[in-house]
Parts: C-alpha cells; structure tokens; sequence
C-alpha cells in the first residue's frame, strides 16, 4: 500500500475519527490517536522490508494518564521523531504497532508498521 492508493486515504479517513484506547502498565487507560504518514523500506535482519509509518498523537485521557505522559513531555517536548532506535515511549509504540498492524489486516493489508513520530497533546502538570 502507497500513500497514494485509494484505500490510504480511506483508512487515514477512519482514523481522523476514532480514538483508540489502551491500557499501560499502571493501571490507568489512555487515548490515541494514529494517522498514516508514508511508506518506506528499513533493512531487517540485512533484507530491505516495506514499512508504513504513522504518527502518534496522545490524547488527554484521564488524571493518572495525563499525570504520566505530562513526565514524558516536560522530557522530550510535545513532538519527536523516533528513530529505529529511540527508546523514549518504546512500550506505547510497541502495543500500538500491534494494534494498528491488527487494524489494517481487517482492510486487507498485510505489512508491517513503524512509529516516526510522536505528538504528545497532553497538558504538562505541575
């Protein structure tokens, strides 16, 4: 799938309105939002393989969420690219890979998924 396949924007179309949630570690839930970005190929185990990738937006979601994620903005900014390498919200990406890589299986695509870039909108706590 290319960004300028019919079914790209249908699925960024879905995405501009849903909300996905999911659970952390600590017992609280938070809201997130995904949008297609672009298509690209990484070397994986030395073999050129097709990734799309997508942007994470953080949504604010509740006290506990909102708490947690103010730490990870007043360390890293409201935005920032990740690299194949960058550590920095590793087990949000990670789940969320997973779910959007289950979500786009349903229209029918079958790649693999990478996090470029991370826009965190929750407001920073004192």
């Amino acid at each position: 799938m290319e960004p300028s396949d019919k079914l790209w924007n249908r699925i960024n179309g879905f995405l501009d309105n849903h909300i996905f949630q999911i659970g952390s570690d600590y017992n609280f839930d938070t809201d997130f939002k995904i949008k297609l970005t672009g298509a690209k190929n990484y070397i994986v185990i030395g073999q050129e393989t097709k990734f799309i990738e997508y942007t994470l937006y953080i949504l604010p979601s509740n006290k506990q969420s909102d708490l947690y994620f103010s730490m990870f903005k007043k360390h890293t900014g409201e935005e920032i690219d990740i690299s194949t390498t960058s550590t920095i919200y590793e087990v949000i990406r990670y789940k969320l890979d997973k779910l959007l890589t289950n979500f786009l299986e349903l229209f029918g695509v079958d790649e693999y998924v990478i996090c470029t870039k991370v826009i965190n909108l929750v407001e920073l706590q004192d």
